[in-house]
């Protein structure tokens, strides 16, 4: 019984993580490095944010894939404690 409590626990974690980050980038809330930003041009740094913005966008395209292929290969694999599919868990960090 704890164990399964444990387990749970840590699935909803990584989805809380999951939801908070994608919240973050929503909210334009991430920690990040303005120190160069003030000592800029102009020009130079809304090119140094457009390239930001195409990284930030292809490593969420990525890392959806990713979980994407993940999910796929798992199928309808249970979870070990619980008796549900591991794809919730995935299907939570993917979205």
């Amino acid at each position: 019984m704890e164990q399964s409590v444990l387990f749970i626990a840590a699935a909803l974690m990584m989805g809380l993580g999951a939801v908070g980050a994608a919240i973050g980038v929503a909210k334009n809330n991430h920690i990040q490095v303005d120190f160069f930003y003030r000592f800029m041009p102009a020009w130079m740094s809304r090119v140094m944010n457009t390239l930001v913005d195409i990284l930030r966008v292809g490593f969420f395209v990525a890392a959806t894939f990713l979980t994407w292929q993940m999910m796929e290969k798992l199928g309808t694999y249970k979870m070990t404690i619980v008796d549900l599919p591991m794809n919730l868990v995935y299907g939570v960090v993917m979205a």
